[in-house]
């Protein structure tokens, strides 16, 4: 119930420094309080001259308290973002499926992306997907150079699907590799301090406790220990069963690699029909591939087909007929796509 005013003025949020790639190598650096933004214009670049960078960097810290934890916002054109429709009794290795799937998702293979994923919609039977993925010969120079002037990123985000005032621990999709998101908390020489102390204390304490005190510690770390033990026991019963089910999931994928990619399949067509043939429509499923469209010599194309080492057995699913508009030929040809030898 306090006025806006007031809490304009009298609640100060918790800066937050914002670099939004523009793509070309440009980089723009924003610092968010609450619903308010300050740009501070773009961030220097290895060409720039020391002074300058240093004039910059100087007011940053003005603006920022810590230059840890910082958000990279990518331009939409720089990230491929895919909705999928999964089984849901992948739900419980779906990164793990989505990484053997990478190849038929999106052009590029698991090693070559950086990538995170959502869960938009779950029933008992399928899972809704909203995968997202960045090149990582495009994200690492910018991590790179964003960390060369000591700034320290927390979350790498897409333009336009996250709220980038949230803090990074809240971002519902992070392009930022786990590796670089580990952070040395400001506060760890004090709590190593703290440790040594205990250390002292203990060391005291084992000289003047009395050894009854002393056999209830000791009850009480075996207890522990025991404890410890078997949820290491269960870990690794968990682990042989997530093995066994990446076992399965690997002969599954290596089915599904023997037949050609839908990227493959397209790229044949647009080789082999000529330039007076247009498709209205193309369907793959099963291995069976159906397109339907217009030519100006529909006849010619089973033959276009069949010389194709990707498709056999071709042939029209329906008599060829006239566009009386166009005067092109309108024509349905089913073929079978090849498999993988």
């Amino acid at each position: 119930m306090l006025p806006a005013r007031l809490r304009a003025d009298g609640t100060a949020a918790r800066p937050c420094l914002v670099i939004r790639s523009l793509g070309r190598n440009e980089l723009r650096c924003e610092v968010y309080r609450g619903d308010r933004s300050s740009p501070l214009g773009p961030l220097p670049g290895a060409a720039v001259e020391p002074d300058a960078r240093n004039a910059f960097m100087a007011e940053l810290a003005g603006c920022v308290d810590d230059l840890d934890g910082a958000v990279l916002v990518l331009d939409e054109s720089q990230v491929l973002r895919t909705e999928l429709q999964l089984p849901s009794s992948v739900a419980e290795d779906l990164r793990a499926v989505l990484g053997f799937e990478m190849g038929e998702y999106t052009p590029f293979r698991a090693d070559q992306v950086y990538f995170d994923f959502r869960i938009l919609d779950r029933s008992a039977e399928t899972l809704d997907v909203e995968l997202l993925t960045v090149p990582r010969r495009s994200l690492d120079p910018l991590i790179d150079r964003i960390g060369a002037l000591g700034i320290r990123l927390a979350a790498v985000v897409g333009a336009g699907a996250h709220d980038v005032r949230l803090e990074p621990a809240r971002q519902t999709l992070n392009l930022l590799p786990a590796a670089s998101r580990t952070r040395r908390d400001r506060s760890q020489g004090a709590v190593n301090r703290m440790l040594a102390a205990a250390v002292a204390i203990l060391a005291v304490g084992a000289a003047v406790v009395p050894l009854a005190k002393l056999q209830i510690a000791e009850n009480a770390l075996t207890a522990e220990s025991r404890t410890a033990r078997m949820r290491a026991d269960e870990a690794m019963e968990l682990r042989d069963q997530l093995s066994s089910r990446a076992a399965e999931l690997q002969a599954v994928m290596q089915r599904r690699r023997a037949e050609p990619a839908v990227v493959e399949v397209l790229g044949e067509l647009a080789d082999i029909l000529p330039d007076h043939t247009f498709l209205r429509t193309l369907e793959l499923s099963n291995g069976t591939l159906r397109i339907q469209g217009e030519s100006s010599a529909a006849s010619e194309l089973i033959g276009l087909i069949e010389e194709s080492p990707l498709f056999e057995g071709a042939s029209f699913v329906s008599p060829v007929t006239r566009n009386p508009g166009s005067s092109q030929e309108r024509f349905q040809i089913s073929t079978t796509v090849a498999a993988k030898g």
